[in-house]
């Protein structure tokens, strides 16, 4: 088991990361009703990727820092090159899948 840290309890992303289960919507709401341990479908050093809970749309993910920040605007510099990589590698992978072209936007609070 990864043991991501968090900064912040009341963070659901963070709860799930670190399989805390007072603040985990996914192990208390979810995990039952898809029986899956987890719903990371790629990680990085600094990365997780998951599918969204109430998707908009099919192939709707979050790409989610392992560790807590408000929004990618406050992440270290160094997780940008990686984010880009990442972002490239799964819009190439969902365009050919959908054929539809793919849209990426920040959902942080700032």
């Amino acid at each position: 088991m990864i043991v991501w840290r968090s900064h912040l309890t009341y963070c659901s992303f963070c709860a799930e990361m670190n399989q805390e289960l007072e603040n985990n919507l996914f192990i208390n709401k979810i995990k039952p009703v898809i029986q899956k341990e987890n719903r990371i479908i790629y990680d990085t050093n600094n990365w997780a990727i998951i599918p969204a809970l109430g998707s908009f749309v099919p192939g709707y993910l979050l790409f989610v820092t392992k560790e807590h920040y408000i929004s990618i605007g406050d992440c270290p510099e160094g997780y940008y090159m990686e984010l880009e990589l990442l972002v490239k590698t799964f819009r190439k992978i969902l365009t050919d899948l959908f054929k539809i072209p793919v849209i990426a936007f920040e959902h942080g609070a700032v």
